[in-house]
């Protein structure tokens, strides 16, 4: 950890994730009854003199069965959702927007890097 007077010099401080290079690190989104996976290729923080952050996540679908455009629609509008980005997403008529669940697999313990859209509305995702 670089202290905080080391950390004013710079302007960007980038760290990478070295398990996504064995190829065993996957990105996992349940939606509804339907589980998409995609092999993670790289997983990058970048933090800014700003003190603005952005965490980029490079992802492969290599699975022919998600290849379709139903899946790719529902990959991109569902997995984007790490951090739901708008408080009124939390209300019911909102939740549709919102998967089940997305974790990361081949990190270690799954459940820490899970995250569950948890809500009592059985129409939800």
């Amino acid at each position: 950890m670089i202290n905080s007077a080391k950390r004013e010099k710079y302007i960007i401080l980038h760290y990478e994730r070295k398990e996504p290079k064995g190829g065993n690190v996957s990105y996992n989104i349940q939606v509804r009854d339907r589980l998409y996976e995609l092999k993670v290729d790289s997983m990058n923080l970048n933090i800014y003199s700003t003190g603005v952050g952005i965490l980029s996540i490079f992802l492969k679908n290599l699975r022919k069965d998600q290849s379709d455009e139903t899946s790719i629609r529902n990959i991109n509008q569902y997995g984007r959702r790490i951090m739901v980005p708008h408080a009124g997403e939390f209300q019911p008529e909102s939740r549709k927007i919102l998967p089940r669940s997305i974790s990361i697999g081949g990190l270690g313990d799954e459940q820490r890097y899970k995250e569950q859209f948890n809500n009592n509305d059985p129409t939800r995702t």
